[in-house]
């Protein structure tokens, strides 16, 4: 008999549009048989539902593949306001197969929107077990994530191959491995704290700290939790770079009984601090992922390729040139004028735009009005279009400088981060940027004097170089 039947029988249910969608501003290409095959390893699927307007962009484009990998694609027109039922009808669907005899023991959900939350939850009361993958970890709700049994991310599991227009792909910084001083990334410092956390919890329970065991307890403290998220081939490579790291420590190694930890063992305080983020800005490429990770982290902000952000800032003083509007009417212009001239840029990003033109001083008020907050108040343009664009990009960088005050600005990280690239005119104007919030730029900061380090070449050699000029405006906007 080829097929196992004590392998659990999965239901697998695509929110289509979401996934696509995300993943394309993430700049990661859709290949659904990877994502497929993750889900076969935790059983047999016995149905595989895609739900969304396959008659439109960007669906109609991807209808081969998913008919390719066998996937039933279910119809869901969109209305004139440009909202389909793709979710209403996929938590129906979900639900009515729930209460099916015989129905699956694994309900698979592939989307990252928070409104699946109720979904999730009464699945778990009809005692299924519920695995979500989400499109990547920046834009799925947590939310949905901590409700799951399972949570992986799509971006870990695809290659980033495609690259939307205007849109950068960085390469990963996260080391897989813990060797002699490596220095270890945040997010694989977190995995070794979920790890001693889990170990802890079984000691005072009175439990053997087993591998199998704690990763019962990772699993149940941190749905997104398993080895290959950092590289891992086997859990086993994973705890023993965790006691390496001096987050554990193994009392056997072989066995019928696997891994055994120290239940015992007592674990740095400073290793597991939950607020402890190490930043690198040793090279231009970890400094740029730092930054994004610090306006992620403590903005919720993604930023827009830059020419997005200057088309609709323009737009929005061309809307606005005729009389004042109220912010609910901008942020609405914006989204009909993206809808209809740009590819995919979400309604929350154009929220948080017009948000960070207004914390910039950007606009003034005719209404009196004292705080942005109002979106009712009716407002004009308070500076030319350059000079919001400027302010725009200032407010960014505060916001990073306010949120870690101990960052380091690094030109050509600054230059892609707002520009999309380092030429000699976007390093000109980051390094006014920088100088703007009153730090100092040191030669070695930049990648030519790095580059210069390297060879030898002292700071008085590169003296002669001409320093960037900044200037200092006579005021500046509040926190981003």
């Amino acid at each position: 008999m080829l097929v196992d039947d004590r392998a659990p029988s999965i239901a697998v249910f695509i929110d289509a549009e979401n996934l696509l969608i995300e993943l394309w501003k993430a700049g990661v290409r859709l290949r659904l048989k990877p994502i497929i095959d993750r889900i076969r390893e935790e059983g047999r699927i016995a149905s595989i539902k895609a739900y969304g307007d396959w008659s439109r962009q960007p669906l109609i484009g991807f209808v081969q593949e998913f008919r390719t990998n066998i996937i039933e694609m279910v119809q869901l027109s969109t209305s004139a306001e440009g909202k389909n039922t793709g979710d209403i009808q996929l938590a129906l669907d979900a639900l009515e197969m729930a209460v099916q005899p015989a129905s699956p023991s694994v309900f698979v959900i592939v989307s990252g929107d928070r409104d699946f939350v109720p979904l999730v939850q009464k699945l778990k009361r009809y005692g299924k077990f519920v695995m979500g993958i989400g499109h990547c970890e920046t834009s799925t709700s947590k939310l949905l994530a901590d409700a799951c049994d399972l949570f992986i991310f799509a971006d870990e599991i695809l290659e980033k191959t495609f690259a939307a227009p205007g849109m950068q792909v960085a390469p990963t910084t996260d080391e897989a491995t813990v060797v002699g001083e490596v220095k270890l990334s945040s997010k694989l410092r977190k995995a070794f704290a979920l790890l001693a956390k889990a170990v802890a919890s079984c000691g005072r329970d009175g439990l053997p700290a087993s591998d199998s065991l704690v990763q019962v307890r990772m699993r149940q403290l941190d749905s997104t939790f398993y080895p290959g998220r950092y590289g891992f081939v086997t859990f086993h490579e994973f705890a023993q770079a965790a006691e390496a790291a001096g987050y554990a420590r193994i009392l056997h190694r072989s066995g019928a009984e696997g891994l055994v930890f120290d239940a015992t063992y007592q674990v740095d305080p400073e290793l597991v601090r939950e607020d402890l983020v190490d930043y690198d800005y040793s090279t231009v490429e970890s400094a740029l992922e730092s930054y994004k990770d610090i306006l992620r982290t403590y903005k919720k902000l993604e930023l827009l390729p830059w020419s997005d952000r200057k088309t609709l800032v323009a737009h929005a003083w061309d809307y606005l040139s005729d009389s004042p509007k109220t912010y609910d009417d901008l942020v609405a212009e914006l989204q009909l004028y993206a809808a209809a001239n740009m590819s995919w840029v979400s309604e929350k990003a154009i929220e948080l735009l017009v948000r960070t033109l207004s914390i910039a001083r950007c606009f003034v008020s005719d209404d009196g009005c004292p705080h942005f907050f109002n979106t009712k108040c009716h407002v004009k343009p308070a500076v030319t279009l350059d000079e919001a664009l400027h302010l725009m990009n200032y407010t960014y960088l505060n916001g990073i400088k306010l949120a870690v005050p101990n960052v380091e600005f690094v030109v050509d990280a600054v230059a892609i981060l707002l520009f999309d690239e380092a030429t000699d005119e976007t390093r000109r104007e980051a390094q006014k940027l920088i100088a703007e919030l009153g730090v100092s730029l040191e030669p070695e900061e930049t990648a030519m004097s790095l580059a210069l380090k390297k060879a030898g070449v002292t700071n008085e050699d590169a003296a002669e170089q001409p320093s960037a000029e900044a200037t200092e405006p006579d005021t500046q906007p509040d926190s981003g």
